[in-house]
């Protein structure tokens, strides 16, 4: 049984890699062709969100350190493309940083606030990561003034976060996220959204099952 498990995670988290390495790609493609000295730096920043990304194929947990160090370096990336009309905020209690978590557990959540959310918004937009404890839970939250989501679609995410045949890569990884939390902790994500008003999307973790988990290892 749990060989069974730990290869239907494995296979989860395989399916959200290699889209984020395409999106990689086609931004350093793009900055090439406009800005050689920031196509440079950005080159770097990948060398260092590659060797995670790829590394944590073989990993079965990481500390929340590094995974925000990962989102950083990531983000990073996408100011390169977004500019000044995107502000980000990361905060992250102490306490937190060295619990074991699912790597690849943000990404695809800051990912998904940049493509549907941000993107499409006319003007300046804000994106906020945190992490903290409450009432004994881990807590994760990604928080963006994006343009939300239509209720339509809201209620296909909340009830299982159900794909429709035009769903994207990134809500494609935003049901993987899911099964995989559901797979190791017993949890789910939690998404609230008002359409053009942005999204909150919140992650709450038990802290037994965490240290459950540390100890299985």
């Amino acid at each position: 049984r749990e060989m069974a498990t730990q290869a239907q995670i494995q296979a989860l988290q395989a399916q959200i890699n290699p889209h984020f390495l395409f999106n990689c790609l086609n931004l350093l493609n793009s900055l090439i062709r406009t800005d050689a000295e920031s196509a440079r730096q950005l080159m770097q920043k990948l060398a260092t969100v590659f060797r995670y990304t790829l590394d944590s194929t073989c990993k079965e947990l990481v500390s929340l350190q590094e995974e925000i160090d990962f989102v950083k370096n990531y983000l990073e990336i996408a100011k390169a493309r977004f500019g000044e009309r995107l502000s980000i905020s990361i905060a992250v209690s102490p306490e937190t940083t060295t619990l074991p978590v699912l790597p690849m557990l943000l990404q695809p959540l800051v990912e998904n606030s940049l493509h549907h959310a941000i993107e499409p918004k006319v003007g300046n937009a804000k994106l906020a990561v945190s992490a903290s404890i409450q009432d004994n839970k881990l807590k994760i939250e990604v928080v963006d003034d994006g343009v939300g989501i239509d209720s339509k679609e809201l209620t296909r995410l909340q009830n299982g976060l159900l794909l429709t045949p035009t769903s994207s890569h990134t809500r494609l990884s935003l049901k993987n996220i899911s099964e995989r939390l559901r797979i190791n902790y017993d949890c789910d994500l939690k998404i609230e959204s008002q359409q053009g008003h942005g999204t909150n999307v919140t992650i709450l973790i038990d802290l037994k099952k965490l240290k459950y988990k540390e100890k299985s290892l």
